[in-house]
Order: C-alpha cells, then structure tokens, then sequence
C-alpha cells in the first residue's frame, strides 16, 4: 500500500488534533512536544514533506494516539503512523539529552490552553539523519 505524503501543514493539524483528542478524553499530553525525523526537517523546510509524524512528548496516551491515527488514515491511508517517543534516544545510541531546549518553532491554541511546539535543531537532524 501506497503511503500518501504529508504536509508540514498537515503535520500542524495533526497535532492539534492530538492535543484536542488529549483535552477531550482528559489524558496528558505534556511538553515539551517536539518535532523530530521527518516531521522536524519539513519544519525547517529541508523537505516539503512526511510520510508519518514524529515527535517527543515527555507524557502521552498511547490511546489519543491510536484514537487520532485512526482520524487520519482513511485521509493518508492505512499505512498512517503517528510515532511519539518519550525516550531521548530517538534512534539507537544517539542521545539527546536538551532536547527541552529545541528551538520554538510555533504556539498551537486548544480551547484555553497554549501548547509551545518545538522542532528538533537542524544541527541534531543532521546528525540522527546522517
């Protein structure tokens, strides 16, 4: 099965959508909320698109997430990740222990609360996608 491309726009929307499931079933999503892979190097704009949506979130319910692939798919199709880590070493032995101080990189608004999302440096992408 075909995977379709996602946006960095889409991306956005995803992750509101999260973040909304997440207020809405009154399960955690808790910052920092960080784009990494794929999904950070379409914020930084070193490609135009993904094919899932990584991030590192410290706290999440692995039943939003489920929840919110399920949304998605039958837009992206059934081979639709949402892949979220809470570990530091994203891939292997790579360790990255600030990665609370990534860069902002936009505020998303869900009901009364603002949620800051990070994108992972291009300097850390640079050496994970190396």
């Amino acid at each position: 099965m075909q995977k379709t491309p996602i946006s960095y726009q889409d991306v956005l929307s995803i992750i509101k959508r999260l973040l909304m499931v997440a207020e809405e079933c009154n399960e955690p999503f808790g910052e920092p909320i960080v784009m990494v892979g794929g999904t950070a190097m379409a914020a930084h704009s070193i490609r135009k698109q993904s094919f899932d949506v990584d991030l590192y979130a410290r706290i999440f319910s692995d039943d939003v997430i489920h929840k919110v692939e399920q949304e998605f798919r039958e837009q992206f199709g059934s081979m639709f990740k949402i892949d979220v880590t809470s570990t530091e070493n994203i891939w292997g032995m790579i360790m990255l222990r600030d990665i609370h101080k990534s860069e902002p990189d936009r505020t998303i608004q869900v009901g009364e609360n603002q949620y800051i999302i990070q994108k992972l440096s291009s300097e850390d992408l640079f050496l994970l996608k190396l």
